[in-house]
């Protein structure tokens, strides 16, 4: 695991970024002020993920366009060589394309969801810690 995927990093920051929330909140509504210090810490892989996201979208919403193109090729009367080379390697790109981002989506879906449980198991964990136990 790289040291940066490690939760102690990841607490840190949320801890920090919880306080600073905290402070600067005018309602001092806990769920809010969670919401945004997970916002803040995890801004990174929420981007990309959002980008891949959008990728994803913008090919599959591609798909019956070429598809509609190629029905168009195969019925007309001509038809080149070349044209069909293109449309092929197109749609081949395009789903080997949509594979590899899909496998990103993923691995950054999993990572984040590992840092997310971890981070917030931490916080849960040091708040227990602070109050005394009942003896």
């Amino acid at each position: 695991m790289r040291d940066k995927d490690k939760p102690e990093i990841d607490f840190n920051n949320m801890a920090s970024a919880f306080q600073n929330e905290m402070k600067s909140s005018k309602s001092k509504r806990e769920g809010m002020t969670l919401v945004k210090s997970i916002l803040k810490t995890f801004k990174k892989p929420f981007l990309l993920i959002t980008f891949f996201c959008v990728i994803i979208t913008f090919l599959q919403m591609y798909q019956p366009i070429l598809s509609h193109d190629v029905i168009e090729y195969i019925s007309s009367d001509n038809k080149t060589i070349k044209t069909g080379l293109i449309y092929f390697f197109t749609i081949f790109s395009i789903n080997l394309f949509l594979s590899i981002v899909q496998t990103f989506i993923w691995y950054y879906f999993g990572v984040l969801g590992f840092n997310l449980s971890n981070t917030l198991s931490l916080l849960i964990y040091e708040k227990a810690l602070k109050h005394p136990l009942i003896t």
